[in-house]
């Protein structure tokens, strides 16, 4: 017998094991609600893809109805795959159907199909016999089926272990709305007007105003409509300057949703102008981008307010939605006109969480793991022109924990120009928050330039200022260029006859399309300026974008055979570069390991800074490599010596042989970011190039020691690489959740001590360490939960921490927050609540504690924000008990065993935590 099921209760006289079989059987469980089956593949774990399920042998009706496929890897913590509300494709004995199911990028053990409503006879019966599974083993390269070609050729038909059901507490409901077009473009059966009409319950508002979407531009005509007009339901003129790839962006607050269909329409103001070529780009976090639907010569749109309806095919559930030019309207030009914006299909409500049953984000919303680099780093993002948004006034206030002051004078950046008329304010200006007279002297090819010291942008916006003294003499044609050595520079922008600057004081923002980093920035002039002359006028320069700087672990070891001979290493800026080898391979590795103990899932990233010419077609490798790698002797380059490599000059990927196998694109050009991801418990390894994954790369690894280090090969004489970590652009949390703008007075901060550190490889997808602040915190997760743990393990005698929610944000959540402690092993991107993986927990809102299960149980005092809570553990007597403000609030917990890690899960944007040890 292959397969061992147990189920929730069963009626029949059937073994329920038939719900893997072959042959069709009355296979039912007991009308008890709830009810359910689990698939427990033990060691191996699956991707999945797609599953089938079959109706039972004995009747037409008493089918499917209302029920979820979840997945997990503990049988405590359950993410929910698929939700089916009233799913009717189950309607006779024996009837079967396939389902695809939404991108994960997670690999799980156990597979449940739980029941939470009625079947299609009102009953409770749980009638199944057939459940099949398709998708990818992680650990059987080669074992994947992307489409199931019929009901018998899945993954459980493929397994030759004993397949085990077992039994474990049901979790509660996820509610998924449909929504679908019905005639009208612009009825009441989008998402917009859902929102707008607080789910069809009041009287429609825009849902701007009622706080539920945010809608941003590339820029906006001065006699246009406010931009939130697209989320409107009148015709207005609503449009864009005309620049190239303009754009407009909405993002849902409250909601994600995986599109099935979108509609727009065109403004008020003309027949032409209308869109012709554009793309319509989705995103979780608003920094990484999937393409939804590319159109070219697209002519739906024909006459001052007609609107039309496109079909999309997308998998992912989404937050950030953008209407992204690429081409010329229907009048040659480049406005962006556009007085409509809805959107259709699967819909999932932050609001519906609710703490019976906690879960980590993934199981509100089926959303594919981010694209972006794991260790974090929201972009700083462009509001209005000087805002507080950008990246040198972030600078400036001295990451946003001092009042402003020049960054130039505060060291961060360094500036320099061509020479400047005797009579102009320094050079520092163009960085400052002033209007003032910075000019050259009138020549050709005359710049200003703005290095950033050992930090690198990429840029998506910047903006530029006139001076102070006339309203000519203003910008007319001038590149942006970016370099990283201030030699070799890449143009960004190129500006010829722009007429945005027109008086003393104007300023303009333009996107930029940029997908590399870059730590200098030059505006060069390549025409005379508005009043035909050569002077170059700036009396302000911002930049937006993604920031990077030296990564605080990581460190390139100088130790012989952890790096090759013509490898050089500056430990202060993290950086390794090749000083000569006749485009032979030189490899450096890490000095600390990636270790399986302290965590089963690591993220690292590596820059590249400068990258010369070499004769050696890869270039650059870039990977893990394990223990026993030496970088000396004939094969020194990663993917040799059983390590892991992602090749630079052809996107390919090897591993323990000198081939290359096909994986992602190419890469290896000055500004490049690679990323890496590796999962101990999973075995995989997946890289990531500028912020988009290229896929998982390894399902094979494993080392024998639970130890990897980081790496770089590379060939070229002065390549240059380091490692790195992106700084997020949420503020620093200081007490009371104060922001500082200029004017403001600066908020006394006491400096954390040595051992007031959170674990950075040790937070999930939403949470944030700024190590300087000595605090976590999350940046926003649509109020789900996110946790961070601590560096230090306790595991004996008695000993105590104390953490401290330093900032206490808004959030719909009625837990808020759980301190408390987690086993060491303890998965941050499988669960986020403390509670799930065995740990335990106090609650904050309620004051309960929470131990395996997601029920608060009655325990002590509720706490907020500012309140200090202490954990004191006592492993000879195997206890753990809370303090409040020093108060005990009893013996929580009698069965704790180490060794553990400090723990905090929050839920609500900007919610900050502090440890102290």
């Amino acid at each position: 017998r292959l397969v061992e099921v147990r189920s929730s209760g069963s009626s029949s006289k059937i073994d329920v094991t038939a719900i893997v079989g072959r042959t069709m059987e009355r296979c039912v469980s007991s009308a008890l609600e709830n009810s359910w089956f689990v698939v427990d593949l033990k060691e191996r774990q699956v991707i999945p893809s797609n599953y089938t399920l079959r109706h039972y042998a004995s009747y037409d009706t008493e089918a499917l109805r209302n029920w979820r496929l979840e997945g997990s890897n503990d049988g405590v913590s359950w993410t929910s795959l698929m939700v089916h509300k009233n799913d009717e494709a189950l309607n006779f004995r024996g009837s079967s159907h396939t389902w695809a199911i939404p991108e994960q990028g997670r690999s799980f053990s156990q597979f449940r199909v739980f029941q939470y409503g009625p079947n299609s006879n009102a009953h409770h019966y749980l009638a199944l016999s057939g459940f099949e599974l398709y998708g990818s083993f992680v650990d059987a390269p080669g074992a994947v089926r992307e489409r199931p070609a019929d009901y018998l050729d899945g993954l459980v038909d493929d397994m030759k272990e004993k397949l085990e059901i077992s039994s474990h507490e049901p979790a509660d409901d996820r509610n998924v709305i449909k929504l679908r077009p019905k005639g009208d473009h612009f009825g009441t059966q989008g998402l917009v007007y859902y929102l707008g009409s607080n789910g069809l319950t009041t009287p429609w508002a825009n849902p701007v105003d009622r706080g539920l979407i945010v809608v941003r531009s590339s820029s906006v005509m001065g006699d246009s409509t406010d931009m939130k007009a697209i989320c409107g339901r009148e015709i207005v003129r609503c449009v864009t300057r005309p620049e190239k790839n303009s754009w407009i962006q909405l993002q849902f607050l409250s909601v994600r949703v995986r599109p099935t269909h979108y509609s727009l329409r065109h403004y008020d103001s003309w027949d032409t102008e209308a869109l012709r070529n554009w793309r319509l780009l989705g995103s979780i976090d608003g920094s990484n981008w999937k393409v939804i639907r590319d159109h070219q010569q697209d002519a739906h749109l024909e006459k001052k307010g007609s609107a039309h309806t496109w079909d999309l095919e997308c998998s992912s559930f989404l937050t950030h939605f953008r209407i992204l030019l690429t081409g010329v309207n229907s009048n040659n030009h480049y406005y962006l006109s556009c007085s409509g914006f809805e959107i259709f299909g699967d819909v999932v409500t932050s609001a519906d969480t609710n703490q019976q049953s906690v879960q980590s984000s993934s199981s509100v919303s089926p959303v594919p793991s981010s694209p972006a680099p794991a260790r974090g780093g929201t972009a700083f993002e462009h509001s209005s022109d000087f805002d507080t948004h950008g990246i040198l006034y972030y600078f400036g206030t001295q990451r946003r924990t001092q009042q402003w002051r020049n960054p130039a004078d505060l060291g961060f950046v360094e500036v320099s120009s061509s020479t400047l008329m005797a009579d102009s304010a320094p050079i520092s200006a163009i960085v400052g928050r002033e209007v003032v007279r910075c000019v050259t002297l009138p020549a050709s090819g005359v710049w200003m330039n703005v290095r950033f010291k050992d930090h690198f942008v990429r840029p998506t916006h910047y903006t530029l200022r006139h001076y102070s003294s006339w309203n000519t003499e203003a910008l007319r044609s001038w590149k942006l260029l970016g370099s990283n050595d201030n030699e070799n520079w890449v143009i960004l922008v190129e500006h010829k006859n722009d007429v945005s600057l027109n008086e003393k004081g104007a300023s303009h923002t333009w996107s930029v399309n940029c997908a590399r980093y870059y730590s200098s920035f030059r505006l060069s002039q390549t025409g005379p300026n508005s009043n035909t002359h050569l002077y170059m006028a700036c009396s302000g320069f911002e930049i937006y974008g993604s920031l990077l700087a030296p990564d605080e672990v990581l460190t390139f070891s100088s130790r012989k055979n952890e790096k090759s001979e013509f490898v050089r290493i500056d430990d202060e800026t993290r950086t390794v570069w090749n000083s000569g080898a006749s485009d032979a391979w030189q490899s450096a590795r890490s000095t600390t390991p990636l270790s399986a103990a302290k965590s089963l899932v690591h993220h690292f990233d590596i820059l590249i800074v400068n990258s010369p010419k070499t004769s050696n077609s890869w270039s650059f490798i870039a990977g893990v490599v394990p223990s026993g790698f030496i970088c000396s002797g004939s094969k020194q380059w990663l993917g040799s010596q059983k390590s892991w490599g992602f090749i630079g000059g052809t996107g390919g990927k090897v591993h323990d042989v000198g081939k290359c196998t096909s994986y992602g694109k190419p890469w290896g050009q000055a500004g490049d970011l690679v990323s890496c991801t590796i999962d101990f418990g999973k075995r995989f390894v997946e890289f990531f190039l500028n912020g988009f994954s290229q896929g998982i790369a390894f399902t094979n690894f494993k080392t024998s020691d639970g130890l990897v280090y980081p790496g770089i090969s590379f060939t070229a004489k002065g390549a240059r690489v380091k490692f790195v970590r992106r700084i997020d652009s949420a503020p620093a949390a200081v007490s009371g959740g104060a922001i500082l703008v200029a004017g403001d007075s600066p908020v006394s901060v006491d400096p954390p001590s040595a051992k007031q550190q959170w674990d950075g490889s040790l937070l999930s997808m939403h949470m944030t360490l700024d190590d300087s602040m000595g605090v976590v915190y999350n940046r926003g997760s649509d109020d789900m939960w996110q946790i961070a743990l601590s560096k230090e393990t306790f595991d004996s005698g008695r000993c105590s921490f104390e953490v401290e929610i330093v900032n206490d944000a808004h959030t719909s959540n009625n837990w808020k927050y759980i301190i408390g402690a987690v086993p060491a092993g303890f998965d941050p991107h499988m669960s986020c609540w403390i509670g799930s993986q065995r740990s335990w927990g106090y609650i904050g809102a309620t004051g309960g504690k929470v131990h395996g299960q997601g029920k608060s149980a009655n325990y002590g005092a509720k706490f907020k924000g500012c309140d200090r809570i202490t954990v004191q553990l006592d492993f000879n007597k195997g206890t753990l008990e809370f303090l409040k403000n020093g108060a005990s609030q009893g013996i929580a917990f009698k069965d704790v065993t180490g060794p553990v890690r400090a723990a905090v899960s929050i839920t609500g944007a900007n919610t900050s935590a502090r440890l102290t040890l």
